[in-house]
């Protein structure tokens, strides 16, 4: 077969290696060659592995918001244990900084529920919501402002989860061990034996997730200025009847009056028995300081529902009282709590803002039953208490002090012109 030079075009024969006329060297004549291949497993195949995009999204900010709650978590259960060493200093004792240093660890970890019959389940839920609105506050929203509310709820989900397995891990590696100190004060009983308590990392886990994600979904949604599901988009549909948000916010006025000013009844009734007692001066300091670390700071919220419960049933059957007896001081807390109906049944019948003298009256009856509803749900929370059934006892109570905070409404439709003052009239006697 007859080929041509490349370079001048000059016709050249096979075999040839040089054309005739320039002397350009003819190349290897170049060949191609396909390669097929009849088994199908040689072949290069891709396989493509696609991950939802909301499992990899958000880690980072859910990963600064547990950090956060964990770091001012163990801070304030730390900054609680000072009150144990100022105590142990002014009784002029010496200090236990191993037993006095491990016990806000330990406290900590049973404010998630970890120890049966001493996780402190209200004052602990208290914690660690605080605890998230604090990181969410310094810590900040972060784009949780900008997504949708399913990644939203996601973003929750992630740093509950994020947050509550450190917790799992040190439940597991720790035991209850011994109190630095002896806390058994009536109020806080439950702690006098907690190496005798049942340590559950399964309760950790399970509740932990569930109070950490409910108190970061709440400090998101106040930071946002919006509810909790209408952060996560979910329209409610409805709005709640006038008289049912007046009866809530009556029983919120009612509870912020009535838990501080019982606790602090209870110290200074402690004080007193202490005085009484002829207790020494840095005795009486010291136990104070121990009495508002147990029964304020750790528990305080336990100790207020239960001694209201006492009081609301004027200390009637049971002894699980301080010191086993019911010293005059306490029956102040009988008339705190009458304060409270009173003032709860005032500011319901103010949020109706009704002019009916019926409705102010009905708005602060219903005080009572919405009350009874928080200590049911208190009940399965609280700190247990021999003999004691709070939500149950407390909502039958509740029912019957409605009649004091019915008294608080009509006290503000007395006040406001609504209601005619009433005027007693003694009528002549014709009985002969």
């Amino acid at each position: 077969m007859a080929d041509h030079c490349t370079r001048c075009g000059f016709e050249q024969h096979g075999g040839d290696k040089f054309c005739g006329k320039c002397g350009t060297e003819f190349g290897p004549v170049a060949t191609e060659v396909t390669l097929e291949s009849s088994d199908a497993s040689t072949a290069d195949t891709t396989v493509e592995v696609t991950v939802p995009g909301w499992l990899g999204r958000d880690w980072g900010h859910a990963i600064n918001l547990a950090l956060g709650a964990l770091i001012f978590g163990l801070a304030l259960h730390f900054a609680f244990a000072g009150v144990l060493v100022l105590a142990q200093v002014i009784a002029e004792a010496p200090v236990d900084w191993g037993q006095t240093f491990r016990s806000p660890l330990t406290t900590f970890i049973a404010s998630h529920g970890a120890i049966d019959q001493i996780g402190l389940w209200l004052a602990g839920t208290f914690w660690i919501w605080l605890s998230f609105r604090l990181s969410v506050r310094y810590v900040g929203t972060g784009p949780s402002e900008g997504l949708r509310p399913l990644r939203k709820g996601l973003l929750v989900d992630k740093a509950a989860l994020v947050y509550v397995i450190p917790i799992t891990v040190l439940a597991s590696l720790l035991d209850p061990g011994t109190a630095p100190v002896d806390l058994s004060t009536g109020f806080g009983g439950t702690f006098a034996d907690p190496a005798g308590a049942r340590w559950s990392v399964a309760a950790v886990f399970f509740l932990g997730f569930v109070v950490a994600g409910f108190s970061l979904l709440h400090a998101l949604a106040r930071a946002s200025g919006t509810s909790m599901l209408g952060f996560v988009g979910v329209s409610r549909g409805f709005t709640w009847p006038p008289l049912i948000t007046a009866a809530a916010a009556g029983a919120r006025r009612a509870f912020l009056f009535a838990i501080p000013a019982l606790l602090v009844l209870l110290v200074i009734g402690t004080g007193l028995e202490l005085i009484s007692d002829d207790a020494g001066f840095r005795v009486i300091g010291a136990l104070i300081l121990v009495v508002l670390y147990s029964a304020v700071l750790l528990s305080g919220l336990d100790v207020a529902m239960v001694f209201g419960v006492f009081s609301m049933r004027f200390f009637g059957g049971t002894d699980v009282v301080a010191y086993g007896t019911r010293p005059g001081w306490m029956w102040v807390g009988v008339g705190f709590i009458a304060l409270g109906f009173i003032i709860g049944g005032y500011r319901a019948a103010e949020h109706l803002g009704s002019p009916a003298v019926g409705r102010s009256v009905l708005a602060g009856l219903l005080v009572g039953p919405t009350v009874g509803a928080v200590l049911l749900v208190a009940g399965l929370l609280a700190i247990g208490f021999p003999d004691e059934a709070l939500g149950g006892t407390g909502f039958g109570l509740a029912l019957a002090w409605s009649l004091a905070s019915a008294a608080g409404g009509a006290l503000y439709a007395n006040q406001t012109g609504t209601m005619s003052r009433v005027r007693m009239r003694v009528g002549e006697d014709t009985t002969g």
